[in-house]
Order: C-alpha cells, then sequence, then structure tokens
C-alpha cells in the first residue's frame, strides 16, 4: 500500500511525538528553499526542507526560545515509528519535494523560475491488509 502524508499532517506528527516521548510541547515550522546540493561535478539547483521544533524554555531564569533541526533521518524515524505501532511494515519511504518551474515575463524579459516545493511524505507499508471477500 501507498500512503501519502501530507505537509499538515507530517507537522502534526511531528508535534505529536515531542509532545508524547519527551514531553516537550512546542511547534514544529517547515520552510523550503531552494540552494545548490551535492558536491563538485554533481553539485545542482534542489529544495532544501528545512524542520524546525521551537518551544520556549527557561535558561538561568529567563524563557528562552530553542530551536530543534529535524534532520531527513529523524523525519523518517518519527514516522517510520507511529507506522510500526500500528502494525504496518515500511518498506519504503521518499520525501515529496523539488523545484517546480514556471516562465515568467514578456518577450525579451523572458525567463524561468524555479520555484521549490514540500508536498509531504509517501510511505510504502505492508500488513493489515484484507484481502478482496474477507471479512474481518
Amino acid at each position: 500500500m501507498n500512503v501519502k502524508l501530507s505537509k499538515e499532517k507530517v507537522r502534526n506528527l511531528i508535534n505529536q511525538y515531542y509532545r508524547e516521548v519527551y514531553g516537550i510541547e512546542g511547534k514544529t515550522s517547515i520552510q523550503v528553499s531552494k540552494d545548490y546540493v551535492g558536491y563538485g561535478m554533481g553539485e545542482h539547483k534542489d529544495c532544501v526542507v528545512n524542520i524546525i521544533y521551537k518551544r520556549k524554555m527557561k535558561v538561568f531564569g529567563e524563557e528562552t526560545q530553542v530551536c530543534i533541526e529535524i534532520s531527513n533521518d529523524n523525519l523518517k524515524a518519527i514516522i517510520k515509528d507511529y507506522l510500526e505501532q500500528d502494525g504496518y511494515i515500511v518498506t519504503n519511504m521518499k520525501i515529496d519535494k523539488g523545484l517546480d518551474y514556471k516562465t515568467e515575463g514578456y518577450g525579451m524579459g523572458e525567463h524561468t523560475e524555479a520555484y521549490p516545493y514540500f508536498r509531504g511524505i509517501e510511505v510504502n507499508i505492508k500488513g493489515k491488509e484484507i484481502k478482496i471477500g474477507e471479512r474481518k
């Protein structure tokens, strides 16, 4: 089965994970930008997704904003953890991000512009499947 998790669902899962596992109350922000990725001859423009979990914490008696940066590996581990708790086996996970190209301008000023996007995560799972004609 292929399951698509939207950007909002991913944000809610991260908030829920930090609340349940670490007892931390905060908010997740997901930002996208276009930047060069890769190294050497393989360097190219691509979408960079920055996921940050923000919370307030008292440090030296003052309330301070603390940011936890969530890497792609951490994000995949959080989603895999929740799916495995529900009895599913995760076979593959793909982050749906990239660049959309749009032609702008007119005449000699016409050019192609790249816009980064993050639409969520696609997960392939196995387990808990009901065959056609089978009853619960």
